[in-house]
């Protein structure tokens, strides 16, 4: 009989946990797990990273020597043979190898902010496409609770319209309201699905890939003043360092572009049976107007380059000036909404459901209020969202982390 009992028992916990919503809660995704699959698997950072690897690798093989050459002669006489061996070696000017190293270290430079630059411009973009698909999730949230606000509506319509308190017209009003929230239910979950495809192509997985619900990130203060955030952006944002890698490269080019005109030496040794043989040479650069060129070349990139870090500077001094006050604005928006919008607008939507019940208010007044409720809680989450978005635009264009949760 205790088997039997046990075993009924085990039948009713397996049939329970394979009926929908019983085996177990929908699972979760957080932007610091989105983060971690970006850095791992993103094709770009991925591309980058080797583009800078091969810059940082061409290093040494600018600084280094040409290949010596070795040489077999064979001559032969009449009554013998002699058997020479040679070795001859390119030597640079002075200097010449050192800054093709120092360029070829400015064009790894130059890679490593663009692989920099990349990591922060996709940690941005799941940044802000995770805010996008949190508030869909909230907005999917906001619209179901006022969904069955207007079957409770309805209920209560059709309750004073059987007592002939009112006419069918708010019956229809109320039926009305509820197919339009499921209609517009329906687009939301749409868009859902493609906020997810952006997700999930970030990380590098298939666009189907379910993702779970989004936990809302933290949403850390920013304790920097303007003036701190000015000075951080100019001293850590990608673009601006890469403007000075280029910017240093152009003037190692063009030191690099005068030593041209000097020659290289080379030297060579010949060693036989019955002679050894000597021999310098050097290059001569003849063709002048060849060096004049590369030099005026090398002038003209260099001032290129000096214009273009100091529009790069402006550019994201402007951008840091626009971020930051939209980031306080949306900010004190936010906390404007928690302390009184929203709260006012429940409680207004309270008070005139109890006036419709007693017959104080009609039904357009209920109707105007719960779309009222409805509008605020929709814009506090697009406030919210919008605060996250910002933020994570600051910090792409600062060239850091702003800032951690305490």
């Amino acid at each position: 009989m205790k088997l039997k009992i046990i075993f009924t028992l085990n039948l009713l916990l397996i049939l329970m946990l394979s009926l929908p919503g019983t085996a177990g809660c929908e699972e979760s995704v957080t932007l610091d797990a989105l983060l971690k699959r970006a850095r791992e698997n993103n094709p770009e950072i991925k591309s980058a990273y080797h583009n800078y690897t091969s810059r940082k690798n061409n290093i040494t093989a600018a600084r280094s020597w040409e290949y010596p050459q070795f040489g077999y002669e064979n001559t032969r006489w009449t009554d013998k043979t002699e058997d020479m061996f040679s070795v001859s070696q390119m030597f640079s000017f002075p200097g010449k190898l050192s800054l093709k190293g120092r360029v070829a270290e400015s064009y790894a430079g130059i890679a490593e902010q663009e692989l920099n630059s990349k990591i922060i411009r996709v940690a941005s973009m799941i940044k802000r496409n995770f805010w996008e698909y949190w508030l869909i999730d909230k907005t999917i949230e906001v619209y179901q609770e006022n969904i069955e606000l207007m079957n409770r509506f309805l209920s209560i319509a059709k309750s004073r319209y059987a007592t002939g308190i009112v006419t069918q017209a708010d019956v229809l009003k109320a039926n009305t309201e509820l197919a339009k929230m499921e209609s517009m239910l329906v687009e939301i979950e749409q868009e859902r699905d493609s906020i997810q495809s952006e997700l999930n192509a970030l990380v590098n997985d298939r666009p189907d890939t379910p993702l779970g619900k989004p936990v809302r990130p933290v949403s850390p203060d920013l304790k920097y003043k303007y003036g701190e955030l000015e000075n951080i952006a100019l001293k850590n944002n990608q673009l601006i360092k890469s403007r000075e890698f280029s910017y240093q490269r152009s003037i190692y080019g063009l030191d690099l572009a005068r030593r041209e005109w000097f020659p290289d030496i080379m030297g060579s040794v010949k060693s036989g049976s019955m002679s050894n043989t000597y021999m310098a040479g050097v290059s001569l650069p003849l063709y002048f107007w060849k060096q004049g060129s590369i030099v005026r070349t090398m002038k003209s990139e260099k001032e290129a380059g000096e214009w273009e870090l100091a529009a790069a500077k402006v550019d994201v001094l402007r951008d840091i000036r626009d971020l930051y006050t939209k980031y306080n604005a949306r900010q004190k928006s936010v906390g404007i909404y928690e302390a009184a919008v929203i709260p006012l607008a429940k409680q207004t939507l309270e008070i005139t459901e109890s006036s419709y019940r007693t017959g104080k208010n009609n039904f357009l007044d209920l109707l105007d209020s719960q779309k009222r409720y409805l509008e605020y809680n929709l814009e506090y989450y697009r406030l919210v969202a919008e605060e996250g978005i910002a933020l994570s635009d600051l910090e792409r264009v600062a060239g850091v982390e702003l800032g951690k949760p305490e």
